[in-house]
């Protein structure tokens, strides 16, 4: 509900001002917690991509999550 309600809409606001086009998050390693998030649209890159991915970009604290992403426009039109 808090991201249907108060995340996507947030993003589609500020979207109208800048250049939004994806939303990305680090989910916790936990399949049933990542097997949600897939289920609001959000998937996750693969082999190789990932692990580059995660050399450059993921940050400290972040150790263990995994890079998870979609395109703004599935986000608006996700009803779960």
């Amino acid at each position: 509900m808090i991201f249907d309600k108060l995340i996507v809409p947030t993003i589609e606001k500020g979207a109208e001002y800048i250049a939004v086009r994806f939303i990305y998050i680090y989910a916790l390693p936990y399949k049933g917690l990542m097997d949600n998030y897939e289920k609001y649209g959000f998937r996750r890159l693969r082999g190789p991509v990932e692990e580059e991915l995660h050399k450059r970009l993921k940050p400290i604290y972040d150790r263990g999550c995994i890079f998870m992403y979609q395109g703004l426009n599935e986000a608006k039109n996700k009803n779960i």
